[in-house]
């Protein structure tokens, strides 16, 4: 970088050797002499900025200086420019379980090594020599998991000529998206139904896919939603239908979770008379209400049915669900909310062929 040895071959009946060097852009009075015995010289304190510099020698054959051969020709060399540390490192494509570091390439290099380490290691894990361009994508890292990286250029064939390592940069793999859970319906009519589960904090949106079980799988319903409820219609009556959802993490769809096992519902049937609903609804007790949290739920079946008893809160998530099988006979329930936020939640029965909601007010 800042030193080279200049060398010819030897004089015999030499005394001394006088040489003399300058940088190539300087003027001629700027020639640096010195007197040597050896048919060599070291110079040292060069400009470290790829500066170009000739020199030349000229035998001394006495010490009086009267007896000098003429300098010889120019003979010029180049210091090599310091190795730079790499500059503009970014990290992009980040996924599961791979990245892609970048970095500004800087011409003088002759390859780039890297180093990376999980964050908070006390060793760096891996080194990565002879990287050739800028940039490389690493591959087989753990999810969720926040790595530490840095990179330095070489700038010989070797490991003679190297920068300093960058500062540390960091990044953090994608996180898995969650499953959705407690996926379920209700307010399920002739035509149409309500499809709810839990809501996942930080989620970009949902996939939603449904379809008439006796249908061809490609007639099925595909969409995409950003709230953890929906209401699908038209469907066609007394039909058994099977939906499931996943969660997508971004817009892209490549963090997404694996999907919800199947869910099965039944429309009512269209021959179904909805007295059995008013029935039902005159049937059913809700009290006291509003309230600051306890009341009771009442009905009474004269005949044996199912009975799908749910509570919901107003935003589709599922507080209580009972099933009752072949159950006739008077139900009564007492329900404790006290520790619910409160609001209007929704109690919703369902028979084999009636279906009631009522509000209940918690204050």
């Amino acid at each position: 970088l800042t030193a080279a040895t200049l060398t010819w071959d030897a004089v015999p009946s030499a005394w001394k050797y006088s040489v003399r060097y300058k940088a190539t852009s300087q003027g001629w009075g700027s020639w640096v002499y010195d007197t040597v015995t050896t048919n060599s010289y070291s110079l040292t304190g060069l400009s470290s900025t790829a500066t170009s510099y000739h020199w030349q020698v000229a035998t001394m054959c006495d010490s009086t200086g009267v007896n000098n051969s003429v300098f010889s020709s120019y003979i010029t060399f180049t210091t090599i420019a310091a190795c730079t540390t790499p500059t503009g490192m970014n990290t992009t494509n980040i996924l599961l379980d791979r990245a892609t570091l970048n970095w500004a390439l800087d011409t003088n290099t002759h390859h780039y090594s890297l180093r990376f380490k999980v964050q908070g290691a006390s060793n760096w894990a891996i080194n990565i020599p002879n990287i050739l361009g800028n940039s490389r994508t690493i591959f087989n890292l753990s999810s969720g998991s926040t790595y530490d990286w840095q990179i330095r250029s070489v700038c010989s064939s070797d490991s003679s000529s190297v920068s300093a390592w960058t500062t540390t940069q960091s990044f953090t793999t994608l996180t898995p998206c969650t499953t959705p859970l407690n996926p379920n319906e209700f307010n399920v009519t002739t035509t149409s139904a309500t499809l709810v589960w839990d809501s996942i904090p930080g989620v970009w949106g949902y996939k939603l896919v449904y379809q008439d079980t006796s249908a061809a799988w490609n007639t099925r319903v595909v969409d995409t939603l950003h709230t953890n409820i929906t209401a699908i219609s038209p469907l066609i009556p007394g039909t058994t239908y099977r939906w499931r959802v996943q969660s997508m993490c971004d817009s892209t769809g490549i963090n997404k979770s694996s999907f919800t096992a199947w869910q099965y519902f039944s429309t009512l049937s269209g021959s179904r008379i909805t007295a059995g609903n008013i029935e039902l609804m005159d049937n059913l007790n809700v009290y006291p209400n509003p309230t600051r949290g306890l009341f009771n739920i009442s009905f009474i079946s004269e005949k044996i049915d199912n009975f799908e008893i749910t509570i919901i809160d107003a935003f589709g998530k599922i507080i209580l669900h009972e099933d009752k099988k072949d159950f006739i006979g008077e139900y009564t329930k007492m329900v404790d909310l006290s520790n619910w936020p409160r609001g209007i939640y929704m109690i919703q029965i369902k028979t084999q062929d009636s279906f009631v909601s009522k509000r209940i007010v918690i204050q």
